[in-house]
């Protein structure tokens, strides 16, 4: 626990009573200080010495953590003129760093006066005394004489101490005279000695902290400085040249995995570090590199040990899959620390610096669909072929996340999560009034086969949320999460469970946990059929598949689309009451081949919404996609499904935006809204470019036709509802 100062020096004065001698060696054992003292004896015919009070206060400030002991020196040494000739010699200088020493070192023995370089270092000048009766020419003097000497710092700042229990603080601003710290203390009259009012001392707990002093002194910009107040969010023109750099870097070195492992978890220790900053566990950002870090990167210990604290704080809040493993681990090899891969370092060098010069920080972003940018970009080609992994872009995400309206403490799904761009859009939605704090997501469930992809679903979170919803590497059409959180080795057949809801025959502990909202946007489409026993290949089990009442109606094929497997995967994951939308392919909500899906699941839910997308929504893929958007009526509620109704429909032209690559970077920029006579892009009244896109009235018109139904469908609009569309649809 940290002590004051007035409690330390108590304790030194106990600990110390019978000390003989005090030497350079004592300091650097007992304090961790460099001295230049010569040995001296703690005490004469009058008391204590000069000596020992000097010692007291840099035991003490070192004993309450004031500042860390490297960055102290006692009886530092400044020329007056050329080195050696009638030097000045404070009691001590507390600098800005512990870099002072390296620059000391190779200067001391050089006949030239102090340089700039470390004169700018100094932050604090102390002065002791053994009793009151010099202070006078301590200050004005001694003090004065010292704090000038520190050329080129914006302030620098005077301690006077002696055997009394109270101290005097003063500072000096640029070229201006000495004076006095706290302004109340300064005399209005008088001459500059008896304006600085000796006689009236301040007491050790109007100490200024170390970090207060450093804030006046140092440059607002230096990048071991900065936090929040210093950066910009990042915004989306800024990340697609950010890729462009990061893509070039990527060509240069010979990393040792996929450089998307390597971006995500660089990208989750720089969230990981802002977040530190926003909770005020530390007052400035730690991922950065200095100038002569990077120019002495192999013999400078002092980056990858900052680095390797700020890895060790990421793996323990962020338990799931980006660093399990980690890509770049450091081990320690003769008291260094050795990178696992030097260029694996290099890219998260390179990454570091780009943030840096740029000025950007993560957190709070409105760019919110980076995430599919560096799956695009970086992603195995070969494994997303393979997979034919195409994820929803944000808009599209965004709309569908305002239609449902997720609210605080429904526990939110995606059974085939990808990159979890529902879940974290979702979170934004939810907590959009305070998306600068620190709110926790463990009511949202992401769960995909691909563990790969989910280390990007983390980092989704991470940079969204609070980055630890439960995420989970499981197939859900043949695994389930349970209610007893068991999600590993589960046998879901139908010896175990029931088809019409899922529930485990003998054990209710092993029910499969239900869901308040489903959101998500599965795989469908030939060429992705789940194959049941054609050719004699069966993706899951024959017991599971019969779990599965579409594969029953359909009459047992030999594959089956996966969109309706998944349909029928997310109503039965659904709790009573509870709410869905999903992307399945236009054919499934139209063709005849799909009708005694259409009834089955209408006899299940109440269809609230269609929504017709246009073959370019998800760019690569070309399909007519449908959102369905349906809500579970409770047991007493099932009247709601044999009654006639009115389903809201529309169907979306415009999407805001188009796939594109440029500079080897896949990209989805907007598309704005041009003005037919002049051939301008159109602005709102505040200046700002307006997109064309279709889903903002797609929001509004759903919120309308809620309200103008809510005594028609009052459960319905109930549940959608949550708070007035009108409030957040623009």
């Amino acid at each position: 626990m940290q002590i004051r100062l007035i409690e330390a020096f108590r304790e030194f004065e106990a600990k110390y009573a019978s000390l003989k001698r005090i030497t350079a060696a004592w300091y650097k054992t007992q304090c961790g200080v460099f001295s230049n003292n010569k040995a001296s004896e703690t005490k004469n015919k009058n008391g204590y010495s000069e000596e020992w009070y000097r010692a007291r206060m840099v035991w003490s400030l070192v004993r309450t953590q004031y500042c860390a002991p490297e960055n102290i020196c006692v009886e530092f040494s400044i020329p007056k003129g050329s080195k050696g000739a009638n030097p000045l010699k404070p009691d001590l200088v507390i600098f800005t760093d512990a870099d002072w020493k390296r620059e000391y070192d190779n200067w001391k023995d050089k006949d030239t006066k102090l340089p700039e370089s470390l004169a700018k270092k100094m932050l604090v000048v102390g002065e002791a005394k053994n009793n009151t009766n010099e202070v006078n020419r301590a200050v004005t003097v001694q003090m004065s004489e010292a704090m000038n000497s520190a050329v080129g710092c914006e302030e620098v700042y005077g301690l006077y101490f002696d055997c009394m229990d109270d101290i005097l603080l003063f500072k000096k601003v640029r070229n201006h005279s000495i004076q006095r710290y706290y302004e109340k203390m300064q005399k209005i009259d008088g001459d500059e000695i008896e304006a600085l009012n000796l006689v009236y001392r301040d007491t050790l707990q109007n100490m200024p902290k170390f970090e207060d002093l450093l804030e006046h002194n140092l440059p607002s910009d230096m990048v071991n400085r900065r936090n929040f107040n210093h950066t910009q969010p990042l915004r989306e023109e800024s990340f697609s040249e950010i890729l462009e750099i990061i893509n070039r870097t990527v060509d240069r070195l010979g990393l040792s995995r996929d450089a998307q492992d390597l971006i995500v978890e660089f990208l989750t220790l720089k969230a990981a570090d802002e977040k530190e900053v926003l909770r005020k566990q530390k007052k400035f950002f730690e991922f950065y590199i200095l100038d002569e870090e990077r120019n002495g990167l192999f013999g400078d210990q002092t980056f990858r040990g900052r680095i390797n604290e700020i890895y060790k704080r990421a793996k323990s809040e962020y338990s799931g899959t980006i660093f399990n493993p980690s890509a770049l681990t450091y081990k320690e090899k003769n008291h260094n620390l050795i990178p696992s891969h030097p260029d694996d370092e290099k890219m998260l060098i390179s990454i570091i610096t780009i943030f840096q010069e740029k000025k950007i920080s993560i957190i709070g972003s409105r760019h919110t669909g980076f995430n599919q940018i560096i799956f695009n970009n970086f992603g195995n080609n070969i494994e997303k072929a393979k997979e034919k992994q195409f994820f929803t872009p944000v808009p599209v995400v965004e709309a569908i996340v305002k239609l449902v309206n997720p609210q605080k403490n429904e526990k939110i799904c995606d059974p085939c999560a990808g990159i979890c761009d529902f879940l974290a859009m979702a979170f934004r939605h939810v907590n959009r009034k305070n998306l600068s704090g620190l709110m926790d997501a463990n009511d949202y469930y992401g769960f995909d086969k691909d563990n790969k992809i989910l280390k990007l679903a983390e980092l989704n979170l991470v940079l969204n949320g609070d980055g630890n919803a439960v995420i989970r590497n499981m197939n859900t059409i043949d695994h389930k999460l349970l209610v007893n959180g068991q999600y590993q080795n589960i046998k879901f057949d139908i010896d175990d469970y029931n088809v019409e809801d899922w529930t485990n025959k003998n054990d209710e502990s092993l029910n499969v946990q239900k869901f308040d909202v489903i959101l998500t946007n599965p795989p469908f489409g030939r060429g992705r059929d789940l194959q049941t026993g054609k050719n004699g290949k069966w993706d899951v089990s024959k017991k599971t598949i019969q779990l599965y009442e579409v594969w029953m109606k359909k009459k047992q094929p030999k594959s089956i689309d996966m969109g309706v497997i998944f349909l029928e995967n997310a109503v039965k994951m659904l709790n009573d009451g509870g709410r869905m939308a999903i992307v399945l392919s236009n054919s499934i909500a139209s063709i005849k081949d799909w009708e005694c899906v259409r009834e089955w699941l209408i006899s299940k839910m109440r269809i609230v919404a269609l929504i017709d997308l246009p073959a370019n929504t998800f760019g690569q893929t070309g399909v007519a996609t449908t959102v369905v958007i349906a809500y579970k009526p409770k047991k007493n509620e099932m009247h709601l499904l044999n009654e006639d109704y009115e389903v809201f429909v529309k169907e979306i032209e415009h999407v805001g935006y188009t796939v594109k690559e440029k500079n080897k970077v896949i990209d989805m920029p907007p598309n704005y809204l041009i003005d037919e006579n002049t051939y301008e892009i159109v602005c709102d009244k505040d200046g700002k470019k307006c997109i064309l896109s279709d889903f903002p009235e797609l929001v509004s018109t759903f919120g309308e036709w809620l309200e103008d139904n809510k005594y028609v469908n009052q459960e319905i609009y109930r549940a959608f509802h949550g708070e007035s569309y009108q409030k957040w649809s623009n």
